[in-house]
């Protein structure tokens, strides 16, 4: 069902920039950390920072009992049992991104790299894997694999060959009755897990023996799935009509969820691959050109799958090489493209440097920008030392580091693959604000024969006061949680900045990219910097003040601070013009300021739920059955305007009085002034607790409708027993974070339950 509302996202990026500021080559050769410029300024100044939410960076420190299969993380210290502080490296990190923007600079860390594409939901992604025709008696749409199957195999001078072969597809229950019936073992091969894992159950129960006597049908058949029709040959224990008998390799791969009966959408088939491989081969092979093998290591290489710990060594043994089952895409007598599952991931058509835009070449120059003049770069041509120094902060809080709040976090922090999640693309999102970011027309993917980077990824603070919301660990996530112990709000940490020959220019960049454009005397910071950890979680929101400022020009005089910042805003104003109302430097500063009504639900990525098929990035996508064109990732600052005007017009909606506790009192006062308009974003509403099942909480809203808590939302001392934490007929004041197109509510808890 299509998402109705912004989609949520916990990042958002500040535009690309088209215009690139380089230092002038003559300029530039003159930068030297030993040679003294004529106005170079030497010195330092302290900066204080104030965490306005819990903050984390990441350290070890013996002591605590760690977990050998997720070790607890502990905040940086200097020393061993020392004070904590934030690593001086990783204030740079932050403030030489801001001053990437700021500047114009260079995106020069982008990687030359293109994505492995696996969206069963892009159209295009579709059209290069399947043929699909209309069934001639119910018009509905049957799907036949492009795929055809293969052993992969090393020839003695190094390049790759593919041996073709048929393939067909049998149920995981016929394997295990096999395995049952010839080598008496009781096996699951419906566990959620990689092939390797499948594998060894397979071969510890069978001896290692993966050749099997089946009956194959003789033509590919329509066969009926949960979601579709698909073409495919199937392979039975027994005879039947239509069937030949035949050996077959058994080739299996990884398991995305667990099969369970009666559950649609889970995988319950594995693969029969019918040449089994010998050597030297049976048939003449099919010589893989370079750039198709290049292509598949370096869409595999990258991630620790199957490919990299299970196949690939068995691959390059000298001794005992073993051929790979792989599927490609190709004719008979060409490889176009090889993966490891029937619908094997794709190269995307473009690399990430074609997606820097027009001004590409420049993001790529090996001409310094003045990020790479201060901080230093290293390059084959030219090693050039930074002018800069961060020294550790170091937490300077009154009270004793045993008496902090340390409760242990768990959350995960792994986010989605940009693959997946097209918000790191420019979109072609409509202007209109009512359309919440609706496309005008279909959506840029890594499929399409270009696209552009949206920008630098940003994370925006959050709202004082906020606490980050955990999303409670599931079984099928736990390797990728993490578990950590982060500081509370407002503590405090200070460190020196030691500068050496900076230019005034260059040392007004720095403090405007440390203090957003917030002079040191300007009172109280508005603005605020995100370090450390768990930013998608809400954590590490700093105000920054810059104090002591020892700062002499060759002269000995002191320096003015502001007098540096305006020189600097001078130097980029003369390279462009329109640089304080350039959406670069106005999406910064939007993105800087706590101070908005977007609701902290709306900074969560959006619910992706295998196990209970909820999958809100999907949502998100076109639709042809709903003609919903899809969603793009709004620029933060309309986020803004959309919630801050949507507060600034909505009428109050009171809530009726009880004299025990007013906030959740019957709700039907309420509910029946929007009976007849509908509930909208931010409303907060009261209601009753009508259900709940292991991935939510439905509540009940008479006579408007109902709505869902998803677990991921509920704090994790709730979520560990629902059905305790949320009796039916419980009450729950929630806030709407999305309404969805069937009317249904997306909710958030705005307090804890409260019983009948």
């Amino acid at each position: 069902m299509p998402i109705d509302g912004p989609i949520p996202s916990p990042y958002y990026h500040i535009p690309r920039n088209d215009r690139v500021v380089l230092i002038d080559p003559d300029d530039a050769a003159r930068i030297n950390h030993d040679v003294p410029f004529s106005d170079g300024i030497c010195g330092s100044f302290t900066v204080e920072l104030e965490a306005t939410t819990d903050i984390f960076t990441t350290g070890s420190s013996p002591g605590r009992p760690a977990d050998e299969e997720n070790p607890v993380k502990e905040f940086f210290r200097v020393l061993p049992n020392g004070k904590f502080a934030i690593n001086g490296t990783g204030l740079k990190g932050v403030v030489s991104s801001i001053l990437g923007v700021a500047a114009f600079g260079k995106l020069n860390r982008v990687e030359n790299r293109r994505f492995a594409v696996r969206d069963l939901y892009d159209p295009a992604y579709q059209t290069q894997v399947t043929n699909s025709f209309n069934s001639c008696f119910d018009k509905t749409l049957i799907y036949e694999p492009k795929a055809k199957a293969g052993w992969l195999r090393i020839r003695d001078d190094g390049n790759w060959t593919l041996e073709r072969c048929d393939f067909a597809r049998i149920e995981q229950t016929d394997l295990e009755a096999y395995a049952l019936k010839h080598f008496e073992r009781t096996l699951n091969l419906g566990l959620t897990g990689p092939s390797s894992g499948k594998y060894a159950r397979w071969d510890e129960a069978s001896g290692g023996n993966r050749d099997l006597q089946v009956f194959i049908q003789r033509e590919p058949g329509i066969h009926q799935h949960s979601r579709s029709r698909l073409v495919y040959r199937k392979a039975f224990l027994d005879s039947v009509i239509q069937a030949i008998p035949a050996t077959a390799r058994l080739v299996l791969t990884g398991q995305p969820n667990q099969r369970q009966p009666g559950r649609n959408g889970r995988k319950h088939l594995e693969f029969l691959f019918l040449t089994i491989p010998t050597h030297p081969p049976s048939t003449e092979p099919i010589l893989i050109r370079t750039e198709v093998r290049q292509e598949f290591e370096a869409l595999h290489d990258a991630d620790d799958g199957d490919w990299i710990s299970f196949w690939k060594p068995r691959l390059l043994d000298h001794r005992h090489p073993e051929p790979v089952p792989v599927f490609y895409l190709g004719t008979e007598t060409e490889v176009n493209a090889i993966g490891l599952a029937l619908m094997p991931r794709l190269p995307s058509r473009f690399s990430l440097h074609d997606a820097l835009g027009p001004a590409g070449a420049h993001h790529l120059s090996s001409q310094l920008d003045l990020v790479e003049s201060i901080f230093g770069c290293s390059r084959k041509s030219r090693e050039l030392r930074g002018r800069i120094s961060f020294l550790p902060l170091l937490h300077v809080q009154k009270e004793e580091p045993s008496s902090l709040p340390m409760a242990i976090k768990e959350v995960v922090l792994r986010s989605p693959k940009p693959s997946f999640y097209l918000g790191y693309l420019q979109q072609p999102i409509s202007e209109d604000p009512s359309k919440c970011g609706r496309l005008l027309s279909s959506p840029t993917t890594y499929l399409s024969n270009a696209g552009l980077l949206s920008g630098r990824k940003f994370y925006p603070p959050r709202s004082e006061p906020f606490q980050p919301v955990s999303s409670p660990p599931r079984k099928a996530a736990k390797p990728q949680t993490v578990r950590f112990v982060p500081l509370p709000a407002g503590q405090c940490f200070r460190g020196e900045v030691f500068v050496h020959n900076l230019r005034p220019f260059e040392l007004g960049a720095l403090i405007w990219a440390l203090t957003l454009g917030e002079l040191p005397n300007a009172g109280r910071p508005r603005l605020r910097l995100r370090i450390g950890m768990a930013k998608p979680h809400g954590y590490g929101s700093m105000k920054v003040a810059i104090t002591a400022p020892r700062l002499v020009d060759p002269a000995g005089k002191r320096v003015q601070l502001e007098c540096c910042v305006s020189t600097f805003i001078d130097w980029v104003k003369r390279r462009v013009p329109d640089w304080e109302s350039s959406p670069q430097i106005q999406e910064l500063l939007e993105a800087s300021d706590p101070n908005h009504d977007v609701p902290d639900e709306q900074f969560q990525y959006p619910v992706l739920s295998p196990t209970e098929r909820i999958n809100e990035f999907r949502d998100a996508k076109p639709n042809k059955e709903f003609r919903f064109p899809g969603l793009g990732l709004l620029p933060f600052s309309r986020l803004k305007d959309r919630f801050d005007s949507a507060r600034r017009t909505a009428p109050p909606t009171p809530l009726p009085q009880s004299a025990d506790r007013p906030e959740m009192a019957s709700p039907s006062g309420a509910l029946s002034m929007m009976a007849s308009s509908g509930p909208t974003l931010g409303d907060i509403l009261c209601g009753t607790v009508s259900g709940v099942l292991p991935f939510g909480v439905f509540v009940e809203f008479a006579p408007i409708g109902s709505g869902l808590v998803h677990v991921s939302q509920i704090p994790a001392d709730l979520a560990t027993n629902l059905q305790r934490s949320f009796p039916i007929g419980s009450r729950l004041r929630v806030r709407v974070c999305r309404v969805r197109s069937d009317g249904k509510l997306v909710l958030v808890l705005v307090d804890r339950p409260v019983s009948a």
